[in-house]
């Protein structure tokens, strides 16, 4: 029987790093691709794509490595029971082909994971500057920026700045009248499908130890259930990862409109909490959070004008991909309004700055395009044209700080700010 239980456990492994060959294989097919299309100009939707695959792509490694671990505690257990006679040393020996078998996986996630945080980056790096080809065209810009969504719980995904307030996770009204992303698209019964699923298989894990803490388990069953739970959860992470990007396209039948970025984060949020927070750790990880980032209240600072706002505490506002040489903490006006630091989220989305001290304005350019905001003036002004902002650049502590709606509009990046977990990152919507 034990033979018998070892051939099985081999098996699962053998189709487990098949799984995971063919993943491999396809992400090698997916750069390839991406280095055929290198010269082309990314579009904001395939930045959207771009994070929903990097976030993937993150949970996937997280999976491997999981199930790594695992074979690393068994097969340190079996070399014990080897030690003391109590497995012969050929069953060891399996184990620690097991475990190689699932570094390799585990190794080969990571760097998926890798180049799909760098074909992120290539995507946001390419779609700021492009999406500046004519400001003057005003209407496709403004459509991307006005069009933002809120949801009810203290998040904030409107492009002009507004933020809702802090009523919590399950309560309050939208800040701008914008429909729940809840109420407004159905979530894929897909998606919840393939989550209870996961939850169940895995939930194997726990019944196998205490059958073998009892004495009527098996190494063997018990490395069944983690190799059974892995291939659920790997199987879940593909169904997000096709689910989500119908929504975002527009090629769901549950959502009959393309969902943008922003409210696809609110939707999940609301839906399954659980992969939330999956998704906002990752976001986190590329994003500067101070050690005390949920700890104090918003301190109040003075704006140019003698007006008063307070600093967003949390995380420093991130934009996926892009790394922000250590921005000033976002501000928050008494009209809810959120303002960012001009310089250094400019330069990161590939403009240079110069300060005009004759006109008393600032030349923001990026390759031959080249416009134009000044402290106190709503109006981003270029060659033939203008667009009016709902706010006023600000001076704080002598900085230059724009209200999201800036960016909104230039790139057609979005802010979506969470109060409950005290971070936010301006995020691209083709929607």
């Amino acid at each position: 029987m034990r033979r018998i239980g070892r051939m099985l456990l081999l098996i699962q492994v053998w189709s487990l790093a098949a799984f995971g060959g063919g993943a491999a294989a396809a992400e090698e097919a997916a750069g390839a691709g991406a280095e055929a299309g290198a010269a082309r100009e990314w579009s904001p939707a395939d930045a959207e794509l771009a994070v929903l695959s990097y976030l993937a792509e993150a949970q996937r490694a997280d999976a491997w490595t999981a199930y790594a671990e695992a074979m690393a505690r068994m097969r340190a257990d079996a070399a014990v029971q080897a030690r003391f006679g109590l497995a012969s040393p050929d069953e060891a020996a399996q184990w620690d082909g097991l475990w190689a078998s699932a570094a390799k996986e585990r190794d080969a996630a990571k760097q998926a994971r890798e180049a799909a945080r760098a074909r992120l980056a290539e995507r946001m790096a390419s779609v700021a500057p492009a999406a500046l080809a004519g400001p003057a065209a005003g209407p496709a810009h403004g459509e991307a920026a006005d069009g933002g969504a809120t949801d009810d719980g203290g998040t904030a995904a409107a492009s002009d700045g507004e933020a809702p307030a802090e009523t919590g996770k399950n309560g309050g009204a939208d800040a701008a009248g914008a429909p729940a992303a809840r109420d407004a698209v159905p979530y894929p019964e897909t998606l919840l499908q393939a989550g209870r699923a996961m939850r169940q298989a895995c939930r194997q894990i726990e019944a196998e130890e205490l059958l073998l803490k009892a004495g009527v388990g098996s190494t063997a069953r018990l490395a069944e259930a983690h190799a059974g739970c892995l291939r659920a959860e790997l199987a879940w992470i593909d169904v997000q990862a096709e689910g989500f990007a119908a929504l975002l396209m527009g090629a769901s039948e549950s959502a009959g409109r393309p969902v943008p970025l922003p409210e696809l984060l609110v939707l999940v949020r609301d839906r399954e909490p659980a992969l939330y927070d999956r998704w906002i750790r990752h976001l986190k990880a590329d994003a500067a959070c101070p050690s005390d980032a949920a700890a104090g209240a918003p301190a109040t600072v003075r704006v140019s004008g003698g007006a008063k706002a307070e600093r967003l505490t949390g995380c420093l506002i991130g934009i996926p991909g892009i790394r922000i040489d250590t921005p000033p903490q976002a501000i928050r006006t008494a009209d809810g309004a959120v303002y960012l630091p001009l310089k250094p989220y400019a330069v990161a989305l590939g403009m240079s700055l110069e300060w005009n001290g004759a006109e008393r304005r600032i030349a923001l350019k990026a390759g031959e395009r080249e416009l134009s905001v000044a402290p106190g003036s709503a109006a981003i002004a270029w060659s033939g044209g203008s667009h009016e902002m709902a706010h006023a650049v600000l001076t704080v502590n002598g900085q230059s700080f724009v209200p999201a709606e800036f960016f909104g509009f230039l790139f057609g990046l979005k802010l979506y700010w969470d109060d409950n977990v005290r971070a936010g990152w301006l995020l691209p919507a083709s929607a």
